[in-house]
């Protein structure tokens, strides 16, 4: 039998002010269990991630190409994990997940593509 989802977000900006208004937008939907933390570095983050063990965990896209690499480790234990970066000036997200899709044949290869991109 499958685990279910959790419904936990951790919130770790560097911006105290844009992860406390993060936490109150999210914390309007019951849905959601909310933890904000303080982002002093990325192992401090890395090791809350795997202390907490949520299924989304947000964070400032400013240190992101130095870091990557722990995170894209994290998904090896934590493949239902969505990491969103967000860059606060731009107003976009950058979203990482691991997903996995298997095919059996080049019709259900071009669908799991065309389904990608919203096709």
């Amino acid at each position: 039998m499958r685990k279910s989802r959790s419904n936990l977000v951790v919130i770790a900006m560097q911006d105290e002010i844009s992860g406390h208004g993060v936490e109150h937008l999210l914390s309007r939907s019951r849905k959601l269990t909310v933890l904000r933390t303080r982002l002093n570095d990325e192992h401090s983050l890395l090791q809350r991630t795997k202390s907490a063990q949520p299924t989304v965990l947000i964070t400032d896209e400013t240190d992101m190409p130095s870091w990557r690499p722990e995170i894209s480790a994290l998904f090896e234990n934590y493949p239902d994990l969505c990491v969103v970066f967000v860059n606060r000036k731009a107003n976009c997200a950058h979203m990482l997940s691991r997903n996995k899709s298997c095919y059996r044949s080049a019709a259900e290869f071009l669908k799991l593509i065309e389904t990608s991109i919203g096709y």
